[in-house]
């Protein structure tokens, strides 16, 4: 697990406390807040800690910095890009997923919906680990999302495909380079400045297009370049 070890200056942890909700004044208390959070920030995790980078759902609700404990993603306005960063959504079967995950998403594409035990079942895929493996593959590429979680009579989570969920968002067409200029932007926007490796481990980009995103908003003057790999909001500066 990965420890964040921060070297930000005092004035951009405090930008992020308020517009991440790491105060106990700002804290997440009902359902509407978190949904108004996320539209804020763009995306962010639901339950990373402090050792991970990024804004986090639950350290809100814990309404502090230093908040610890586990993972997960949602977001809106920015879907079209991570969408177009994911590859076309428009194949029926995307060739390089792995058989096990085109497996799954031939029956949720039949179904659209499906509880865990079942689609295990449905798709002949009887080893846990390797439909887990296959799972989150289909989430990295964006082709299905947990739509819901169900307690009773025992957890399990409710797959359906990322398309029936952003309909809209994913017929926005955006090329690699805008989606990877508006994923930096999205980012930057709350956090205020990037550390070098900090976009790639919240967003899951490589290097080398974290580099790309950022150094777009450099151009359009929206950012500054502080150090290799380290950015600030233009606006913050003084």
């Amino acid at each position: 697990m990965p420890i964040v070890q921060s070297a930000l200056p005092e004035a951009i942890e405090a930008h992020r406390d308020k517009l991440w909700c790491r105060e106990p004044e700002l804290r997440i208390e009902d359902s509407l807040a978190a949904e108004r959070l996320i539209e804020r920030v763009g995306f962010c995790a639901a339950l990373t800690d402090s050792r991970h980078p990024g804004p986090s759902l639950y350290i809100a609700v814990c309404g502090r910095r230093d908040a610890h404990t586990p993972r997960n993603v949602q977001k809106d306005p920015e879907v079209p890009y991570f969408n177009a960063l994911a590859g076309s959504h428009r194949a029926r079967i995307q060739p390089g997923l792995s058989e096990d995950a085109q497996s799954i998403l031939k029956v949720l594409r039949k179904e659209w919906e499906m509880a865990s035990r079942d689609l295990r079942r449905a798709s002949g895929i009887h080893d846990r680990h390797s439909f887990n493996k296959a799972i989150d593959e289909l989430q990295k590429a964006f082709k299905v999302i947990p739509s819901e979680v169900v307690y009773e009579p025992v957890l399990t989570y409710i797959w359906s495909l990322a398309e029936a969920r952003f309909q809209d968002e994913l017929k926005t067409k955006a090329s690699r380079e805008q989606a990877l200029t508006e994923v930096a932007r999205a980012y930057l926007s709350t956090a205020g400045m990037t550390l070098r490796g900090e976009l790639a481990r919240v967003t899951g980009l490589s290097n080398p297009d974290a580099g790309v995103g950022n150094w777009a908003l450099v151009d359009e003057d929206f950012a500054s370049r502080l150090a290799p790999g380290v950015y600030r909001l233009t606006e913050l500066e003084v």
